[in-house]
């Protein structure tokens, strides 16, 4: 988070990941809502401005590699997603 400006015109820029199943239209409102009352209440001024930056976070694989002490590749770990 970036706080730039004048105490009577405070800017605040921030970024955040989100997860791709969220709500993206809540997960803003809130955000900027937290960022305005955290600034509010640290500074004693209201932001006139907040821009955030949202990035949705990427899947990831649940598989896990696991490596040999000896030669070849790595081999990959049995499925612990289906049980």
């Amino acid at each position: 988070m970036w706080v730039s400006g004048t105490l009577s015109h405070l800017q605040i820029q921030a970024d955040a990941s989100v997860s791709q199943e969220c709500e993206i239209d809540w997960t803003v409102s809130t955000l900027r809502s937290r960022l305005q009352q955290d600034v509010s209440i640290s500074l004693g001024y209201e932001p006139k401005q907040i821009d955030l930056l949202v990035r949705l976070e990427r899947p990831t694989s649940s598989k896990v590699l696991r490596t040999t002490s000896g030669q070849g590749s790595p081999k990959p770990a049995k499925d612990t997603d289906a049980a």
